[in-house]
């Protein structure tokens, strides 16, 4: 059976530090909770990263205390790294990443998770519009599904399977 693989943006990381994002991301991992014997789910060291900037934000902004945000840095970090698999993050990563820096995209998470993804020939699942617009503006390797093409993309990877 073949394995359809999947870089998860932070945004789909974030639950499982005890952030709410919203209905549609929730939708989404549900869908690919469904399709798991399908499917090779990967993170990326920078998503931990950023999820734990997350907390110290809402800490810093007073929406959690110090303590809960060091407990829920723990508990999630190691519920990512226990139910997903981690990428590999070579070097030429970094060099991309700042090539699309130079390009005019400015969100160095954003630049190397795509560049983790095609490095990796992997699919990136965002929901970050800009990316996938920045993505298409520039004529780039486009490995970006969002919630509106995952649904079909499983669908279509089921009966391919």
């Amino acid at each position: 059976m073949s394995h359809m693989a999947i870089l998860l943006d932070t945004s789909f990381i974030l639950p499982a530090y005890g952030v709410d994002v919203g209905e549609e991301a929730e939708q989404c991992l549900r869908m690919l909770k469904d399709h798991e014997d399908k499917l090779t789910i990967y993170y990326s060291s920078f998503n931990l990263l950023e999820a734990l900037l997350v907390l110290v934000r809402e800490a810093r902004r007073g929406g959690i205390g110090w303590s809960e945000a060091e407990q829920l840095a723990l508990r999630g970090s190691i519920a990512v790294a226990t139910m997903l698999s981690r990428i590999s993050e070579p070097p030429t990563a970094y060099s991309r990443a700042i090539a699309l820096y130079g390009m005019g995209h400015r969100d160095m998470f954003d630049n190397i998770l795509y560049a983790l993804a095609t490095l990796n020939n992997v699919k990136l699942l965002t929901l970050d519009r800009e990316l996938e617009e920045f993505i298409v503006e520039h004529g780039l390797e486009n490995p970006i599904i969002t919630p509106s093409t995952l649904k079909e993309l499983l669908s279509n990877h089921s009966n391919n399977t």
